[in-house]
């Protein structure tokens, strides 16, 4: 069966008819009232390109699926958090006119955020669970946090989305208190060796070369390339060259550096290679990237 990839949550949202959104924000939060009543009622085998937290209950007619594990929350509040390009499918079996909580989902962009100020924890590494079922207490002391940013969020202070990674920090050294970090059923040597293999990425992201990694790993580039195409169901390159432009784009909006001295940081020796990776992963030029940013 052929997997759908959605790069951006508003194709998502729009392809699962889960709510009409204009929004270009890094991160978006829907409540109860933006949640269609009639949202598409199955999609099989995708992967997302960016995060996301469920945090909801009273749920009694969704089953959904993380890399091969199910579940059906049956009414029990519970908070799940699904990293980019982990398998999922779901299908609703039953009407939820009394479901409640929020759907958070963000960039990688937001996610690097959030692991500078030291908020992820455990939250999205393979190894662990995705889904954690909560007692009525433990929601209703997450619940307070959720309605703040969900607030926030619809006026749209300045700042926002500081704001809102910011209680999104609030959020996880909350639940990090209250939940306990559970391995994974279906946690494997792959999920491990792809959860290491993202780690060494970020710490030497001016390598792209997948015999550097596969070293460092003992490991074949042909058995990484295998592994990646597995969990994450692509090639162990393509990984590596989505993880640089991922952080050229940070360089880019974080900074006043010119193309140039960005590139020459993430290891290119001419602008003109990383220009012309830049489009092929994102669609556009630098320049553009930077300029639409800016409005």
């Amino acid at each position: 069966m052929k997997e759908t990839n959605f790069k951006e949550y508003q194709t998502f949202l729009e392809t699962t008819q889960l709510t009409q959104t204009t929004s270009s924000l890094d991160i978006i939060i829907l409540g109860k009232g933006d949640i269609s009543a009639n949202p598409k009622e199955q999609l099989d085998l995708f992967r997302n390109e960016f995060y996301e937290i469920s945090f909801l209950t009273q749920q009694y007619g969704l089953q959904f699926a993380i890399d091969g594990q199910l579940y059906q929350p049956k009414g029990e509040p519970y908070i799940c958090f699904v990293a980019p390009n982990q398998l999922q499918s779901y299908k609703i079996v039953g009407e939820d006119k009394d479901a409640d909580g929020y759907i958070i989902f963000f960039s990688k962009m937001i996610y690097q955020s959030l692991v500078k100020m030291g908020a992820i924890n455990h939250f999205f590494k393979r190894e662990f669970e995705s889904y954690y079922q909560l007692t009525n207490e433990e929601y209703k002391e997450l619940e307070f946090w959720h309605q703040l940013a969900y607030k926030e969020f619809k006026t749209q202070p300045a700042h926002l989305q500081m704001v809102l990674c910011n209680l999104l920090a609030i959020i996880f050294a909350k639940a990090k208190t209250i939940l306990t970090p559970t391995k994974s059923a279906i946690a494997s040597r792959p999920h491990e060796i792809t959860d290491l293999f993202l780690h060494l990425i970020e710490e030497h992201y001016t390598r792209k070369n997948v015999q550097f990694y596969a070293d460092e790993m003992a490991l074949t580039p042909k058995q990484l390339n295998a592994i990646t195409k597995q969990v994450l169901g692509k090639t162990a390159l393509r990984v590596i060259q989505e993880a640089t432009i991922e952080k050229a784009q940070a360089f880019i909006l974080q900074s006043t550096e010119t193309f140039s001295e960005i590139a020459y940081r993430l290891g290119f020796d001419e602008l003109s290679n990383f220009s012309r990776l830049f489009k092929r992963i994102t669609g556009h030029s630098p320049n553009v990237f930077r300029a639409s940013r800016l409005k």
